[in-house]
């Protein structure tokens, strides 16, 4: 190799050396574009969690109005029983007559089940929401029937019932 070779070669890494560095303010640049782009993405982020919260304010805010709607749809008398085996609960009533509610167990299907004793005798039932027991107090002319029923249920995580809404209701009917 003779000199002129070396020094063209020199010259050449020189030259591509410098192509490869950047200059420092063109880095900076970068660094501001991205970062800029990263704000961006923040901002956007955080407009769209506004508007989903916003959604889930209002998707409760109907989910509280439907529970007002229901519970006025619902007996004035019905409760929140637990459902722990032993819980019981009475009900009175102006014209006369008691009647009791005690959670015996859950059957095999997991629906809860009770003994109900009232003037119009007593039964064991399994219950779930929806569905009702009537034991009529027959007197003669004068009928009391006591109407057992299974409103709603409140579950806990795993999806087992916790709670019942319970109502007890007397209707007298006369010949």
């Amino acid at each position: 190799m003779n000199d002129r070779t070396v020094l063209a070669l020199v010259a050449a890494v020189l030259l591509g050396a410098l192509w490869v560095v950047e200059d420092p303010r063109t880095a900076a640049n970068k660094v501001d574009a991205r970062f800029e782009a990263i704000e961006a993405d923040q901002k956007a982020l955080e407009a769209k969690t506004r508007k989903v919260e916003s959604r889930v304010f209002a998707v409760e805010e109907m989910r509280d109005q439907v529970e007002d709607a229901v519970g006025r749809l619902l007996p004035l008398d019905a409760k929140w029983i637990s459902l722990k085996p032993g819980t019981s609960e009475n009900w009175s009533f102006d014209v006369g007559g008691k009647a009791t509610i005690q959670v015996l167990d859950m059957d095999m299907d997991g629906v809860p089940r009770f003994a109900i004793k009232n003037k119009g005798g007593e039964v064991e039932a399994s219950l779930s929401p929806g569905h009702g027991v009537l034991l009529v107090d027959d007197l003669g002319a004068t009928r009391r029937g006591y109407e057992t029923a299974i409103h709603r249920m409140r579950r806990d995580r795993s999806g087992h019932p916790v709670q019942a809404l319970v109502s007890v209701s007397l209707a007298i009917e006369t010949d």
